[in-house]
């Protein structure tokens, strides 16, 4: 069984190494394809084997070659769109097959994975700022702080500015470099005090109040 597919490869090698070195000569003018077939055919012990679906063998085309190779010639009507199986003499003749360029990846927008930043908000003596503003300078991007001075904003831009500030206390304004940590110490802002009244039942501002009081300074 061997044998036999190792004789029948080496015949149609042989075969086909043949088809490829005899050589035509033809002078054909404005013919169409199956004539040209034909006086290949005439010329040669080859026969072609062919669908009409493969090519357009209708079309006309104008040949003159000098001991040209057969593959050649073929080559030359068919543009280089067929290929050719040789099989004891007979030609098939069969459309190439596509080869499927790797199409270009195109990298598409991969939206970025927006940076996140944590940390914390306390004034000098380490007391936690409930309700600090935190606001990512130039946008509209912000948030407060938790119970516990703790916060956590989505950053727009990874390289921002973050704006901290809390009533009664300087704001701060900080570029968040590459630490995805912050935590942050607000100082008091004395100037920004209103002048308080202590009263037995609560506080309130001096201007709302009539009457004799005591009054004490931000210190």
């Amino acid at each position: 069984m061997r044998l036999s597919i190792a004789l029948f490869l080496i015949f149609n090698l042989t075969m086909a190494n043949s088809f490829s070195q005899e050589k035509v000569t033809l002078d054909v003018k404005d013919a169409v394809i199956t004539q040209i077939l034909d006086e290949i055919e005439a010329l040669t012990d080859y026969k072609f084997i062919y669908q009409l679906s493969v090519f357009d063998f209708n079309k006309k085309a104008s040949i003159f070659v000098k001991n040209e190779t057969i593959k050649k010639v073929l080559d030359m009507i068919f543009e280089n769109q067929l290929e050719y199986v040789v099989i004891d003499k007979k030609v098939l003749l069969k459309a190439k097959e596509k080869v499927v360029e790797k199409e270009e990846i195109i990298p598409e927008e991969i939206e970025l994975q927006k940076r996140t930043i944590t940390g914390n908000v306390n004034d000098s003596d380490g007391n936690p700022l409930p309700g600090a503003s935190i606001l990512e300078v130039g946008t509209q991007n912000g948030t407060s702080t938790d119970f516990d001075g703790n916060f956590s904003i989505e950053l727009e831009d990874e390289n921002a500015e973050l704006q901290f500030s809390f009533v009664g206390f300087k704001p701060q304004t900080l570029n968040v470099g590459s630490s995805d940590i912050l935590n942050v110490t607000l100082l008091t802002d004395a100037s920004s005090l209103d002048e308080i009244v202590v009263t037995g039942y609560g506080t309130q501002l001096l201007r709302n109040i009539t009457g004799s009081v005591a009054t004490i300074d931000s210190e």
